[in-house]
Parts: C-alpha cells; sequence; structure tokens
C-alpha cells in the first residue's frame, strides 16, 4: 500500500514507489541491451563473413546481451525496495541505489519548473515521472508515481503560498543626460 505524501515538517516518512514501476524496469533491463544487441550482431556477422571463428561471434553476442538482461531483471526487486521519496514544506529529498546509495535533497525554495514525463510503458499502466528544475537544471526526478499522484505533487511542489515572498525591487533613479 502506497503512502501519501503530505508536506510535512521535519521527519516526514519516506515514501515507496507505485509497484508498477517494476514492471516498467522489467521492460527496461529487456529493451535497453538491445540497443547494443542489434550493432552487435550487424558487426559480429560482417567479421564472421571475412573469418572462420570456432565460436560464432553472433552467439557470443546473443549471449551477452541475455546475460545483461537476466542480470537487470534480477536487480529489478532490489532497485525498488531501495527507491524512496519524501516531500516536505522545506525540500523534496530522493534516496535510491543498490551498490552506491544516493541521497539527493532539493529545497523546495529553489524549484523552478516540474515536468511530469511518461514514456508509452508507463502511460500504458498508469505511471508518470516528475522531474524538478531548478536554476541549474535538473535536481531531482521521482519515477514509478501514479498519474494522479504525480499531478498532485506537481502542483504541491509548484505552489507559490509555500515560498517566501520577494521584496519588490526599488525604483531605479532617474537618467539625466
Amino acid at each position: 500500500m502506497l503512502e501519501t505524501p503530505q508536506p510535512m515538517p521535519g521527519n516526514a516518512p519516506w515514501t515507496k514507489l507505485d509497484d508498477k514501476v517494476k514492471r516498467v524496469w522489467r521492460w527496461g533491463a529487456f529493451l535497453g541491451p538491445l540497443t547494443l544487441l542489434i550493432p552487435g550482431l550487424a558487426i559480429g556477422i560482417a567479421i564472421e563473413r571475412k573469418r572462420d571463428l570456432p565460436v560464432p561471434l553472433t552467439f557470443l553476442v546473443v549471449g551477452a546481451y541475455v546475460l545483461i538482461s537476466l542480470i537487470s531483471f534480477f536487480f529489478v526487486e532490489r532497485k525498488f525496495e531501495a527507491w524512496r521519496y519524501r516531500i516536505t514544506e522545506e525540500d523534496i529529498a530522493t534516496r535510491s541505489g543498490i551498490f552506491w546509495r544516493n541521497k539527493r535533497y532539493v529545497g523546495r525554495h529553489r524549484v523552478q519548473h516540474v515536468d511530469v514525463t511518461a514514456g508509452p510503458i508507463q502511460r500504458a499502466l498508469g505511471l508518470a515521472e516528475i522531474k524538478v528544475y531548478v536554476a541549474g537544471g535538473e535536481a531531482a526526478s521521482i519515477p514509478g508515481l501514479t498519474e494522479h499522484e504525480a499531478e498532485r505533487i506537481r502542483q504541491t511542489l509548484l505552489r507559490q503560498d509555500k515560498v517566501p515572498p520577494v521584496a519588490p525591487a526599488p525604483p531605479l533613479p532617474p537618467q539625466g543626460l
């Protein structure tokens, strides 16, 4: 069951992603290595035509693809268990990583705009991803949100009443000739 993120002071609970994101990541484990498989097969076939190899190179390329896909499938569950996010009145925090832990904190006052994106597999499953931008570029992203939750978080992050008002700029002195 998903915990509902609410802007809270201090130590808000970490929220898990939607379970359906595991399906997206599994598809990625299958489709991602295809970008290496197709050129690898083309190169392998070209080399095999010119040389007589004891083991067909295409067999090794397909084997590497299967191995990479299986390893990626294996780590989907662990990746899901490691991924959490938290939104408070002060910041947006994410944590992820299986081997190398990554914690990212972005002050809400720094948020300039928020994108809600969804690829074809995410759309088919009713999921979306939030990307948070600050002046220097993308600062954080939260994958595996339901479309409704992503929109609610976007509105929460862009709500202006939580950001201290900016004092008006003083008037410019008159320019003399």
